[in-house]
């Protein structure tokens, strides 16, 4: 449906808008702002939702103004921008693998809702599939990101299982 076209463009557009480059685990552990505000729970995807659409206000844009559906469309976003959440990652695999598995049809509301958070959550985290100059690119800045984090932890004296430390993986080349 159109409405849901729109939702999942939408939601591809926003879901990383004003990422301050730390990761939900950080901001719960440093009792940052955003994970006050949101009370824990997926603190950045709250934050991306929530400044997308305050931008497209602030902006003017009216994606939905002559939707008859302007409420369902925006939670479809919501909930799309949420599954962009890599704590929820495996939660929705398996949401994926239960609507394939019930055969349901492409006309069915779940299905959609299923497909389209998936699809979403695929362009976020799909740089792998990209040419390889793009792919490597791509992953300096993901690293890089990652690797300051790592910083900021040993500077706060956080232990997070997974961390990533400079000069201990073959991307890092610096």
């Amino acid at each position: 449906p159109p409405s849901l076209s729109i939702a999942m463009l939408t939601s591809s557009m926003i879901h990383d808008v004003g990422h301050p480059g730390v990761d939900n685990r950080f901001l719960v552990a440093t009792g940052d702002a955003l994970a006050i505000r949101y009370n824990d729970r997926s603190p950045l995807e709250n934050m991306h939702a929530a400044t997308g659409f305050e931008i497209l206000r602030a902006t003017g844009v009216d994606l939905f103004g002559k939707l008859d559906q302007t409420r369902h469309v925006r939670k479809h976003i919501m909930s799309m921008v949420l599954a962009t959440d890599m704590a929820v990652h495996h939660a929705g695999l398996l949401e994926l693998e239960d609507v394939v598995k019930r055969s349901l049809s492409w006309d069915d509301v779940e299905m959609q809702d299923v497909v389209s958070k998936v699809l979403v959550h695929i362009s976020d985290i799909g740089n792998p599939t990209r040419p390889y100059r793009i792919f490597e690119q791509w992953s300096e800045r993901v690293m890089d990101e990652f690797f300051k984090q790592a910083d900021l932890e040993r500077e706060k004296n956080l232990c997070f299982a997974g961390s990533l430390s400079r000069g201990h993986l073959p991307l890092d080349r610096r």
